[in-house]
């Protein structure tokens, strides 16, 4: 079956565009036959405050492409240079193809649930960093 299907708790919210929907009180399944639709959970965007890191970079860029508010080419072109980016800064990394690939074939949605697998390991990382700096500073 093509398309998305949403999996929704009670009162979860989702977007639609720029719009926020609100599930009800119960469970709910909906299918959004058409794969172009700008649907996405809100559970799965990232509010602009939360972009700081290379990944989140990239991820809000795709968000914005899901939901259209943002033109396809330059949005395009933009986000596949920060995977790029990525894919050189990561090596091996099968997330940051895969994610670039889907993104060079306009498949956004697909490069969210790619980057979405990055960022606890981005976060772990830029952690170890700070506490390396945090032990560098004490000794001197």
């Amino acid at each position: 079956m093509a398309g998305l299907i949403l999996n929704l708790r009670p009162w979860e919210t989702f977007l639609v565009g720029e719009h926020v929907l609100q599930n009800g009180p119960k469970k709910t399944q909906l299918r959004v036959p058409d794969e172009g639709a700008k649907v996405l959970r809100q559970s799965d965007a990232l509010h602009p405050d939360q972009v700081s890191t290379p990944v989140t970079r990239a991820y809000y860029t795709a968000q914005l492409l899901v939901l259209g508010l943002t033109e396809e080419g330059p949005g395009k072109g933009a986000l596949c240079h920060l995977l790029r980016q990525l894919k050189e800064a990561l090596g091996e990394r099968a997330e940051a193809a895969a994610a670039l690939t889907l993104a060079l074939e306009g498949r956004y949605y697909l490069v969210l649930r790619q980057l979405k697998k990055l960022l606890p390991e981005e976060a772990l990382l830029l952690s170890a960093q700070h506490h390396q700096r945090e032990q560098l500073a004490r000794a001197c």
